[in-house]
């Protein structure tokens, strides 16, 4: 996984299949706007320069496929899907495809972890090593200074040394947590360590949300993927997405392949990530716009999900860029152009999810390219475009 700070990057700058639980909007008017965003797309750090067509777009980055969800008034207001999920194999996107959510993956399990802050079984601000069991982080003159706490993980503030993660390919061992952690065999990265202060400077780190994965699953004792799923995965109706790696055979076919800068595929189809909180999720667009949709409603003090004090908590900017890090979440904007998301990039996936905090609104875009970051960026800026969505190109 490597983090891409794309709140940032915008700042500066296939057939429409809606499953039954998707709003479908079908109006003249509706395949009009689809049709000005198919042609109109621009590069985010080029946003007035000559538009070009999504799909003469995806050619030139050699993005295979590109699924799409829209909210608007707090809904699904249309998906729609690009291309293919396996070249090869003849099998094109569709509003079922699921790929890599990458980074995306931390927002919602960081829900979850929040939700173990509500029920008393972790703490945001105690020392992590007095709730670690499986593992415990060493000691050294920083951290005895400054314990590392749950915050710190999820605003990235607690001063480690590993950015992010390169996967495992088909058939290679595959690590425990404890083994990332601490960078030993089968490991393919080094050892977690604190080398800045904690709480003094915010640095992006995969390292940190891992062991706020590990110390999840210490707390409760339940795998990680049923913990999350208990807690976030059902509650906001995303049926479509889990934390199960190695991908299970039985999703196999439902899995968008991985593709290289060249649009050749993956080494095994895709690559596995047991660093399940950082970059382990597999999704579709829609499940990430229900997400999406119930972190609004929670806020606004309307989920079972989430409190509305948690939401509220996660979803003010705090340290870091643009303009600052909620609780495992990313900000941006502020007044009624107040966003959070995520964008994430796992090898062969790139993909990006933006809502805005009031107003119903959010745009997901995933990719099974290493070229998808621009492509999904240039997307969400054409859409946010065509609504005319305060914060990214409106006309306000």
């Amino acid at each position: 996984m490597k983090s891409l700070t794309a709140f940032a990057a915008l700042a500066i700058a296939a057939i429409c299949c809606p499953d039954a639980a998707v709003f479908a909007q079908t109006s003249a008017d509706v395949e009009a706007l689809l049709a000005r965003i198919e042609r109109d797309v621009r590069p985010a750090a080029d946003p007035r320069g000559s538009p070009i067509s999504l799909e003469a777009y995806m050619q030139r980055l050699h993005v295979q496929g590109v699924s799409i969800a829209v909210v608007d008034s707090g809904r699904i207001a249309w998906t729609k899907t690009y291309g293919w999920a396996d070249v090869d194999g003849k099998r094109r996107v569709t509003p079922d495809t699921r790929f890599q959510a990458a980074a995306m993956s931390t927002p919602v399990a960081s829900t979850a972890a929040l939700r173990l802050v509500e029920q008393g079984r972790l703490s945001l601000d105690k020392d992590i090593n007095l709730a670690l069991k499986s593992w415990r982080l060493p000691a050294n003159e920083l951290t005895a200074k400054t314990p590392v706490t749950l915050r710190m993980l999820l605003t990235h503030m607690g001063g480690f040394t590993l950015t992010g993660f390169p996967g495992y390919a088909s058939g290679a061992a595959i690590p425990t947590v404890p083994q990332i952690l601490e960078g030993v065999p089968p490991a393919n990265t080094t050892a977690v360590r604190v080398g800045l202060e904690p709480g003094t400077k915010w640095r992006y780190s995969g390292g940190g949300v891992t062991i706020a994965q590990l110390l999840m699953t210490d707390v409760t004792g339940e795998s990680f993927a049923t913990l999350v799923r208990r807690l976030v995965l059902d509650p906001a109706g995303m049926k479509s997405s889990g934390y199960e790696q190695p991908l299970p055979d039985s999703l196999a076919s439902l899995a968008a392949v991985g593709y290289d800068d060249n649009g050749v595929a993956l080494n095994g189809r895709w690559r596995t990530y047991p660093e399940l909180m950082d970059s382990g999720m597999w999704t579709t667009a829609s499940d990430l716009a229900r997400y999406i949709i119930e972190m609004q409603r929670a806020y606004a003090g309307h989920s079972q999900m989430i409190t509305q004090a948690t939401a509220q908590a996660m979803l003010t900017p705090g340290p870091g860029p643009s303009p600052g890090w909620g609780l495992g979440i990313e900000m941006s904007g502020a007044g009624n152009s107040l966003r959070f998301g995520h964008a994430g990039a796992n090898a062969g996936y790139r993909g990006h999810f933006v809502g805005w905090v009031t107003g119903g609104r959010g745009i997901v875009v995933l990719t099974n390219g290493n070229n998808g970051a621009q492509v999904a960026n240039a997307i969400i800026l054409s859409i946010a475009r065509e609504y005319d969505w305060p914060g990214l190109g409106s006309r306000r």
